[in-house]
């Protein structure tokens, strides 16, 4: 409908165009303004093609180098501000793009890396204290209390399953 409108527009401009009569130009630019309102709804009118799946998605490149810095940066040192930086993104967006890539918010994926590195440093003898220190938490209360909330049980009850 608008786009034959558009045509009969465009086709009334041309012939005013050759015409010499008296408001030409006043003429001109009413069907001016007429053709813009209408290529303006016929615009909007035009559904927006959603975008590529993968476009909405991290890279495996920035996936990549987000989790070499989460498995380097000890707990009193890790923020979201801090990787997203390292990462080149706005904060946001890089949670929103790595929750819909890997389906956990990156501080879920960062506990659990943590959790797994401080698991295999438990197994060879160390203390719990030890491993929360070495692992940059403010104490080894804070340090149980992550793991118990990753792993579902204690450090202490791990070291206990598995001598």
């Amino acid at each position: 409908r608008d786009g034959q409108g558009l045509r009969r527009l465009v086709e009334d401009v041309l012939l005013e165009l050759a015409s010499q009569q008296a408001g030409k130009q006043e003429l001109l630019e009413a069907l001016a303004r007429e053709f813009l309102v209408r290529a303006l709804r016929l615009f909007q009118a035009v559904p927006r093609p959603e975008p590529d799946e993968r476009q909405r998605l991290l890279s495996r490149r920035h996936y990549i180098h987000a989790i070499d810095f989460m498995q380097g940066c000890p707990k009193n040192d890790f923020s979201l501000d801090k990787l997203s930086h390292q990462i080149g993104i706005a904060p946001a967006d890089f949670s929103r793009l790595f929750r819909l890539s890997t389906g956990q918010t990156p501080l879920r994926v960062y506990n659990q890396l943590l959790i797994s590195q401080a698991e295999e440093v438990l197994l060879r003898s160390a203390s719990v204290k030890e491993v929360a220190y070495q692992f940059g938490f403010q104490s080894p209360s804070h340090f149980t209390a992550l793991y118990r909330k990753v792993r579902g049980h204690s450090p202490s009850e791990l070291r206990l399953s598995k001598s």
